[in-house]
C-alpha cells in the first residue's frame, strides 16, 4: 500500500534563510472524483517574512496557485511550491491519486500532523452514491478521527472535521464502498443462483427421464419384484444396486461402497444370494466381479 510515505503530503511548512511565518487558519476541501482527488486549500498566514514553502504530493497535476509568483521544486516522491514573496494568504488547488488506496474497499488516507493552526476546517466529499464501510451506529469505525459532522446532499456523503476533532490525532482515515459494488455482488449472486437452478433442473430432468422407462417397462419391473421376493433388507439393497448398475454388474469393492456394507458382511450376503441363484461371482485376480445371474 502506498501509505504515509506517498500520502503524508500534506504538509511541509518550512522556513529558511531567516524566513518565518505562522499558519493561523487552514481550510481544505477534498473532492473524490473517480480515482482522483481534487484538492482545494486556503491558507491564512501571519508574521510572515522571507520564504514560503508548501509541500505537494509527487503526482500533483493541474496545479493552480493564486496570489503570488512561485516555483515548483521536484523532490522525487513529493513536490513543493516556493516563493520569496511576503504573503498573508494563499489559495491553491491540484489533482492527485496519492490520497486514495483501493482494495475490495476504498480508503482515503491523509496526515495533517504538520498543520499547526488555530483554526482547521477539512471537508471530504465521497464519490456520488458511495457508502461508508460501516454504519455510524456500528462499533467499528469507518471515519477516523470521529466527527459528528457527517451529512449528505442526497447524492454524496460529506464529512467535516475541525480543530476540535484533531485533539488526539491528525491522521485521517475514511473507509468507503464505491457505487456499484453492492449491485455487482447482487448480480453475481443472482447469476450463481440461476446457474444452480438450471443445473438442478437439468439433473432432475435427466434422472426422471432415465427412470421413467423403468417405471413403464413392465417386464423389467416384474423382474425386480421377482428378485426381491423373500429377501432380507441387506440382500435387497445388493440386488437394487446391481439392477441399477450398467449391465447389472459391479466390482465387489464398488458394491461394498455403494451398499455401505462392510467387507465381511457383504461377502456373507453374497454367498447367500449365490445360494439362492440370484447373483454370480466372476473371479478377477484378488477380487470378484458380481453380477445378476441371467435367467433362462
Amino acid at each position: 500500500m502506498r501509505i504515509f510515505l506517498a500520502i503524508t503530503l500534506s504538509i511541509l511548512l518550512l522556513a529558511s534563510l531567516g524566513g518565518a511565518y505562522e499558519l493561523s487558519e487552514y481550510s481544505a476541501e477534498y473532492d473524490i472524483i473517480g480515482d482522483k482527488v481534487l484538492v482545494k486549500i486556503d491558507l491564512s498566514l501571519s508574521n510572515t517574512s522571507g520564504y514560503f514553502i508548501w509541500g505537494l504530493p509527487g503526482d500533483a497535476k493541474q496545479l493552480e496557485v493564486k496570489g503570488f509568483p512561485y516555483s515548483v521544486i521536484d523532490l522525487g516522491e513529493s513536490k513543493a511550491i516556493v516563493t520569496n514573496e511576503t504573503i498573508t494568504s494563499a489559495e491553491l488547488s491540484y489533482v492527485t491519486e496519492a490520497l486514495l488506496e483501493e482494495t475490495s474497499d476504498s480508503f482515503f488516507i491523509a496526515d495533517f500532523s504538520k498543520i499547526d493552526a488555530a483554526k482547521i476546517s477539512i471537508l471530504l466529499k465521497l464519490p456520488e452514491e458511495a457508502t461508508l464501510k460501516y454504519s455510524l451506529s456500528s462499533e467499528r469505525m469507518a471515519v477516523i478521527p470521529k466527527t459528528k459532522d457527517i451529512l449528505t446532499d442526497g447524492q454524496r456523503i460529506i464529512i467535516h472535521w475541525d480543530e476540535q476533532d484533531f485533539k488526539n490525532s491528525k491522521a485521517v482515515l475514511v473507509i468507503f464502498k464505491r457505487p456499484g459494488g453492492s449491485s455487482l455482488l447482487l448480480m453475481i449472486g443472482l447469476l450463481a443462483f440461476a446457474l444452480a437452478a438450471i443445473t438442478a433442473a437439468g439433473a432432475w430432468f435427466y434422472t426422471n427421464r432415465m427412470k421413467a422407462p423403468k417405471t413403464l417397462d413392465e417386464p423389467a419391473e416384474k423382474e425386480r419384484t421377482d428378485l426381491m421376493r423373500n429377501l432380507f433388507d441387506e440382500e435387497k439393497k445388493i440386488i437394487e444396486v446391481l439392477l441399477d448398475a450398467k449391465d447389472q454388474e459391479l466390482w465387489q469393492k464398488q458394491l461394498e461402497l455403494r451398499t455401505g456394507l462392510n467387507k465381511v458382511k457383504l461377502s456373507r450376503k453374497l454367498r447367500s444370494l449365490e445360494a439362492k441363484g440370484l447373483v454370480e461371482k466372476v473371479p478377477y485376480g484378488n477380487t470378484n466381479h458380481i453380477r445378476i445371474k441371467k435367467r433362462d
